[in-house]
């Protein structure tokens, strides 16, 4: 039981590991690639600042339990 648990655990870890990199890489792609002057922090705003503290909210959430 216990096992399981841990393993469960890491798994989940790692999912929060790759959606991480997913949005660096949503935020690389929408934002660097672009012209700068599009407005760059509007565009990190918009992209995913505010999923990622989501996310890490979440996890701390999760951990702490």
């Amino acid at each position: 039981m216990f096992e399981i648990f841990i393993r469960s655990r890491s798994c989940l870890v790692v999912n929060f590991v790759v959606s991480s990199l997913k949005i660096l890489q949503m935020m690389v792609l929408g934002c660097v690639l672009k012209p700068l002057q599009k407005g760059f922090v509007k565009c990190l705003n918009v992209i995913g600042i505010s999923n990622l503290f989501t996310l890490f909210a979440q996890q701390l959430i999760f951990f702490s339990l």
